[in-house]
């Protein structure tokens, strides 16, 4: 598996608009969702702010791989639990994000229960 590219990182990174689709028994892609994503440790990592019984979360959850479009990447993608503990991702999306209202979403307890590590295939 090769991994991101330094450039892929930052533009996904930094992008304010992620798609994510699941890919789908027969190769084809599911339905995309917007999600909030963070670069960290080398990865890319999204949360779901509706924690690990969104539809769209465990479709993707399952699936294992899929597609991701941010910043002017498109990447095939293997997706899986992130399980990190040493890993401050509340720290790189306020980075990322701010604060307010999304913020407090995206980095509390349901959402950091629901956070899937991104990796291209």
């Amino acid at each position: 598996m090769s991994g991101w590219t330094d450039e892929e990182l930052e533009r996904i990174g930094h992008a304010r608009v992620v798609h994510v689709a699941p890919r789908r028994p027969d190769g084809a892609l599911g339905n995309r969702v917007t999600v909030q994503a963070v670069a960290a440790d080398g990865a890319v990592y999204i949360r779901s702010v509706h924690g690990p019984g969104a539809s769209w979360f465990r479709t993707l959850r399952e699936a294992g791989e899929g597609h991701i479009q941010a910043g002017g990447v498109s990447r095939d993608v293997v997706v899986e639990p992130a399980v990190d503990p040493g890993l401050d991702l509340d720290s790189a999306y306020r980075e990322t994000y701010g604060g307010g209202r999304p913020l407090r979403a995206i980095t509390g307890p349901l959402a950091v229960r629901a956070t899937l590590k991104i990796t291209p295939s």
